[in-house]
């Protein structure tokens, strides 16, 4: 049995490129980040030491706590619109069904 590139029942190697550009697409910003503060302090001419150190943790910390934040709050978002959303179906569902019965909604 030949193994045939594009077909459907051909097996995916491990570590193929679809895999790995899962991976970098994660790495990438840290790396870009890093790299930026070490041009930074080069270009500067700062001195590496406690202050740079610190200043490099707090830039990282930063980054990720906006993307981890911001993504959170967009399911907050998310979660609270379908809440909404369902709790008006249910509301029109209701006054509805009463005034079927002949009930006036109060």
């Amino acid at each position: 049995m030949a193994w045939q590139s594009g077909s459907p029942a051909s097996p995916k190697p491990a570590g193929s490129p679809a895999d790995r550009s899962r991976t970098r697409a994660i790495a990438i910003p840290e790396i870009v980040l890093a790299s930026s503060l070490v041009s930074i302090f080069v270009l500067g001419k700062t001195p590496i030491g406690c202050g740079s150190i610190l200043f490099s943790h707090i830039g990282f910390a930063i980054a990720f706590v906006a993307i981890t934040v911001r993504a959170r709050v967009q399911g907050l978002i998310n979660l609270i619109g379908s809440f909404r959303a369902s709790r008006r179906s249910n509301e029109a569902a209701d006054s509805a069904s009463a005034a079927l019965r002949g009930v006036t909604a109060a």
